[in-house]
């Protein structure tokens, strides 16, 4: 959901302005991916870029052109609410 969302307001594709950053060669916007994960008692979730400079698009400009931290913001909440449902506690 997190990945739908995500592309759905920062559309791919070389030159397409998107909610975050204009896509120069579509690479940042087309490689980022998200993973669930369980280590152990711990549950999580992440939402990553798939190139290197990610971190510039995050971080740079006081974060003017951050994708991520909206996604993870929209939907940690639900993440944990059904890891809740699924697992108790």
């Amino acid at each position: 959901m997190a990945i739908q969302y995500f592309i759905s307001v920062q559309k791919t594709g070389i030159g397409n302005p998107g909610k975050y950053w204009h896509n120069q060669t579509e690479q940042a916007a087309a490689r980022v991916f998200a993973k669930a994960f369980r280590d152990g008692k711990d549950f999580g979730w992440l939402i990553a870029h798939g190139v290197n400079y990610g971190v510039y698009l995050t971080l740079a400009n006081n974060r003017k052109h951050d994708g991520l931290t909206p996604i993870i913001k929209r939907y940690t909440g639900r993440y944990f609410r059904d890891v809740q449902k699924l697992f108790g506690g």
